[in-house]
């Protein structure tokens, strides 16, 4: 059915990038502003918001400080809140080889804290990230060089398919504070002296560095589609291999780059001729360029009938090195899903050893998608020691359709030029609809921040009303339910109601004063909801037989049962195969039922999960009484057991009855059931406003269904003999009460509310008599009324602040299986599709507090990084901390000509 994935392999299971962040030089804060260094000052950092003391956070590498806030927007941006990522099986991934904040701290170590071996170690990269947001899945940093983030990549997908995390953070760092490795790099002959990164021109001589940080979220795609997450692309293969033995260690190989090109797309089972777009490594160096051109071409370049693109990022922002590959991962998800490729730069012309077709081009302006149908992106990433990576991209769009699967995503389905529109179309010229007034929920960890962050919603704002957008009515609908819903809820709070952009411009510039939310002394609880009869199965509960309280509460009910002069084992009857189960008779089902609920109930206070009130649907409150505290496990055994006795007899007795559960309301049903001429019947159960169950003579019930068939109301008759909640119960009423005397109630101190679905209403517990337990069995079920009680109580408890008390602020189901779902989802306050908004992926990041900066640093490193007096070409550089003027230098022909003839 569509939804779900088969896979024959687990190299072959697709994943989703979910989530997106991104620091890029210039103003690249996120995916939507893309320069070599990074525009925000390497110093200030939201210390507070991670519990980071003054004294840790100057001990800490600027990357890792970094790496925690991109993080963080990682996770927004997938609209995964805190709370949701805690304690998860998520895997952290972090590619990085570069350690200039290291190099400056060990240049003197007479003054190091004692938090610099952990703010300095390169493994705390990943395994911060994993420490502070709850990660219990596999982390480690990686160092490929210019590749490792692209490995660390490869890696966390390994790692999904093969079970070992459920999510993972991939990313990579890369800051420059020194000049130390710029030296390496440039003796190596590798930089290039014009500062520019010339992807496959004639006059590349090198590549420049660049500074950035990127995270992606990643996740199984059938658990993103499960989880309801928006997919920005579906990755169908990765692959890494080595170059071996080249004629140098830094001399890249071709072969192996079109192996591992080959090998990714037999993983990923598509043809290479059918990628529009390559994300080369690209680095600009007359070796490099014309060796990764040739794999290029003769594996996704050959036998091609449409155009293939080839660009790098690091034309536009620089070597990103050890981010490098999570830099190109993000423009090519960017790519696929907005159908547009960016320009490369400082392109004039190809160099003379690459011989490009016709139909493969480098793009020297904005260009669309070469061809229609899926957009296919490939992903080159090279470390100068031969460590090989290879991405293989498809746009979710696309990849949903062709394999017949539903879900959300952000792909621009017919792009427009010259503006990237993010996943959204422009309106069709028509007038919009009138917007209903929506709640715009803002939070911060501090109070400053929501200053922060409602200029940024203006600045957003703004940039959508002059971009032609789409209409209002939508991007007000998903803001407002990407701001309530997916992002996390901080202390500081503050709100505007408005149905307009200009409106909403206008009430962000003055709304109400950040408040801080209190802790609620009456926290929130689930509501326990109990399963009335039907939802029994032969192996039900023996999953939890491991538990001890379980195990001992079935023990206890079962010796109730023999006390009572049941001439059968609970214990027994829940153990046989299914071909012998009697659970689908009344006489076995209603006690096992009972005494299932009452030990999944004391499971759940046994580990601390106490409700703030109950409700029960039929034979489902006798388990909720219990739980309220109203009545023993005795007597609910006994209610339950005799309950199935006298149910037993009353096919006997009054003929056969029927049951129908009917996808329409009790009331709307009154005038059928009226007309019926074949028998009575009547509405046994209001279940929800759009939901009811019917009971009545078989005759009359199969009449009724003939009925609703005709014009297509849904309905579906139980696998029932007797006709409960109806005329045909009145024939046991007598004797069941009878036979209940004697079961009372107990003096009850848990203070748990108990919502009757016989009245509607909240119900005192001394009024749970036997009259009460035989109106349960012959009155019709008010399960709605029941519901909409508790809500409002619950409303009304939330507001009180009274610690003696609790609210609910959730549902759990306690029973067999999940046979009230239905009917609490129908019975939902808000009745709005849970489709009808989208998360917008375009929201700009958490407003950090950086009005604090954290930088310390020894004077011989200051004077070192910060030389106060040029080189001189004879005395050198002035040596740092020398009690004297003492200059040192190397005397070299080719950096000083003018000495080559002069003798000492």
């Amino acid at each position: 059915m569509p939804g779900i994935i088969t896979q024959d392999t687990p190299s072959s299971m697709p994943i989703a990038i979910i989530g997106i962040a991104l620091r890029a030089p210039g103003d690249g804060a996120d995916s939507e502003n893309h320069a070599h260094f990074l525009k925000q000052d390497f110093k200030v950092f939201d210390a507070p918001f991670f519990s980071i003391t003054p004294k840790e956070a100057k001990a800490m590498d600027p990357m890792h400080r970094m790496l925690l806030e991109t993080t963080y927007e990682g996770f927004e941006n997938a609209g995964l809140t805190l709370d949701a990522v805690k304690g998860s099986k998520t895997s952290v991934y972090i590619g990085s080889f570069t350690n200039d904040f290291s190099s400056l701290n060990v240049r003197d170590n007479e003054g190091p804290s004692i938090y610099h071996a952990t703010g300095l170690s390169s493994s705390l990269a990943s395994n911060r990230l994993s420490w502070f947001y709850d990660l219990k899945g596999p982390s480690m940093t990686i160092d490929t060089a210019c590749s490792s983030s692209l490995t660390a990549f490869h890696l966390a997908c390994q790692s999904l398919r093969a079970g070992e995390a459920s999510m993972s953070v991939v990313g990579g760092a890369n800051l420059m504070f020194g000049p130390d490795m710029s030296i390496l790099l440039g003796a190596a002959k590798i930089l290039s002296p014009d500062g520019k990164c010339q992807m496959w021109d004639a006059k590349a001589n090198g590549f420049s560095r660049g500074e950035g940080i990127g995270i992606t979220v990643l996740k199984p795609l059938n658990a993103a589609l499960r989880d309801g997450d928006t997919v920005r692309a579906v990755v169908l293969a990765s692959a890494t291999n080595e170059d071996g033995r080249t004629p140098g260690i830094s001399l890249p190989s071709s072969a192996a780059q079109r192996e591992l090109i080959r090998t990714a797309y037999a993983q990923a089972g598509v043809d290479p001729a059918e990628t529009g777009y390559v994300e080369a490594h690209g680095t600009g160096t007359q070796a490099d360029d014309p060796l990764e051109a040739s794999a290029i071409l003769e594996t996704v370049g050959k036998d091609r009938t449409s155009d293939l693109y080839v660009g790098s990022v690091k034309t536009n922002i620089g070597h990103l090195e050890g981010a490098s590959g999570v830099a190109g991962i993000i423009k090519a998800a960017l790519v696929v899903e907005g159908g547009l490729i960016p320009q490369n730069l400082w392109f004039e012309k190809l160099n003379p050893q690459i011989n490009l077709p016709e139909n493969v081009k480098i793009p020297l302006e904005l260009s669309a998608w070469p061809h229609d149908g899926p957009r296919r992106a490939s992903i080159n990433s090279f470390g100068f020691g031969g460590a090989n990576a290879h991405v293989v991209l498809e746009d979710a769009a696309h990849y949903l359709e062709r394999m017949g699967l539903k879900g959300r995503h952000a792909t621009v389905i017919e792009p427009k030029l010259p503006c990237l529109t993010n996943g959204h179309t422009n309106g069709n010229g028509t007038t919009p609809t009138a917007a209903k007034p929506k709640l715009f929920v803002l939070s911060s960890y501090d109070q400053d921040g929501i200053q922060r962050t409602t200029q940024q919603l203006q600045t957003y704002l703004s940039s959508k009303s002059h971009n032609d957008q789409p209409d209002t009515p939508s991007l007000l609908s998903n803001l407002a339910y990407t701001l309530s819903t997916k992002r996390t809820t901080h202390p500081w709070k503050s709100f505007a109601i408005t149905s307009s952009i200009p409106d909403l411009v206008a009430s962000l510039a003055s709304c109400p004063a950040a408040s801080r939310s209190s802790d609620y002394a009456n926290a929130p609880r689930p509501a326990f909801v109990f399963t009335g009869q039907g939802a029994q199965w032969f192996a039900m509960g023996r999953g939890l037989s491991i538990y001890g309280p379980f195990r001992a509460s079935l023990a206890a009910a079962d010796a109730t049962l023999r006390a009572l002069g049941c001439a059968w084992s609970l214990a027994e009857e829940l153990g046989r195969p299914e071909g012998e189960s009697r659970l689908v008779l009344a006489e076995f089902s209603q006690p096992a039922c009972t005494a299932l609920q009452v030990a999944l109930a004391d499971l759940l206070v046994a580990w601390g999960v106490r409700p703030a009130a109950v409700v029960g649907h039929s034979s489902g409150e006798i388990a909720a009484a219990y739980c309220a505290g109203a009545i023993t496990r005795a007597a609910a055994v006994k209610i339950a057991w005799l309950r199935g006795r006298f149910a037993g007899t009353v096919a006997e007795r009054n003929g056969k009855g029927a049951m129908m559960a009917v996808g329409a309301s009790g009331e709307s049903l009154k005038e059928r059931l009226a007309g019926l001429t074949a028998g009575k019947a009547v509405v046994a159960a209001f279940n929800s406003p759009k939901a009811c169950t019917v009971s009545g003579d078989e005759a009359a019930v199969d009449e009724l269904q003939d009925i609703l068939t005709v014009e297509q109301v849904n309905s579906t008759k139980l696998k029932v003999e007797v006709a409960y909640h109806s005329p045909h119960v009145e024939v046991i009423r007598e004797a069941y009460e009878t036979a209940l005397a004697g079961v009372g109630t107990v003096d009850c101190t848990q203070n748990i509310p108990m919502f009757s679905s016989v009245t509607g209403a909240l119900i005192q517990p001394e009024k749970l008599g036997p009259s009460y337990w035989v109106d349960n069995l012959v009155s019709p079920v008010n399960f709605a009324g029941a519901l909409s009680a508790l809500l409002h109580h619950s409303k009304e408890q939330k507001r009180s602040h009274d610690r003696r008390t609790a609210f609910a602020s959730v549902f759990v189901e306690v029973g067999p299986h999940s046979a009230l779902r239905s009917y609490l989802d129908l019975s939902a306050v808000n009745e709005t599709p849970a489709d009808a908004s989208s998360m917008l992926v375009d929201l700009p990041p958490y407003a950090w507090n950086h009005a604090l900066s954290f930088w310390e640093e020894s004077y011989l490193s200051r004077e070192h990084r910060l030389r106060p007096t040029p080189r001189l070409d004879l005395l050198g550089y002035r040596v740092p901390d020398s009690p004297e003027p003492v200059w040192r230098n190397f005397l070299r022909c080719g950096e000083s000509p003018w000495i080559r003839e002069h003798r000492v």
